[in-house]
């Protein structure tokens, strides 16, 4: 996941600061809750939930109907300022790339609807006081070979 990018340098000072944590440089990132509060309706759900899934996964695009997945593409749309236009993330909101097979809550088509309904706020703690620094830069070279191990 490079979600604020996937530098070992970027990846060393998530560790650090962590995500959502105590630390008073943490990284911050909070997907809405767009069912349960009612910024989508349930179809409109349905329909992102379709699309978002066809943008990793094009063969979920046959077993939906066209104007389903146009709606869908139409709430992306309106909504997704946080994974960009193309859906491949940003990196200063914290938001994953949807149109790769990395998916940090799982890809099928519940966990989307989960993600989608409920929002996600992830966390991750502060390892600053707990790896030394040189901890850190070696665990944080290894997630990025990782990465590139698994593209």
């Amino acid at each position: 996941m490079q979600l604020w990018g996937g530098d070992p340098e970027v990846i060393a000072e998530t560790i650090r600061v962590g995500i959502n944590s105590v630390h008073s440089d943490t990284r911050t990132s909070q997907m809405m809750a767009c069912g349960r509060d009612k910024i989508l309706k349930s179809g409109e759900v349905d329909d992102v939930v379709n699309c978002v899934r066809s943008l990793s996964n094009p063969s979920v695009a046959k077993d939906v109907p066209a104007a389903r997945l146009e709606a869908g593409k139409k709430v992306f749309a309106d909504n997704s300022a946080c994974h960009g236009d193309d859906a491949k993330g940003k990196v200063d909101f914290g938001a994953p790339d949807l149109t790769d097979k990395l998916w940090i809550y799982g890809g099928d088509e519940q966990s989307i609807i989960n993600s989608v309904w409920n929002g996600r706020k992830g966390h991750m703690p502060s390892w600053e006081q707990r790896l030394s620094p040189l901890d850190r830069k070696i665990l944080a070279l290894y997630l990025a070979d990782l990465r590139r191990a698994g593209q």
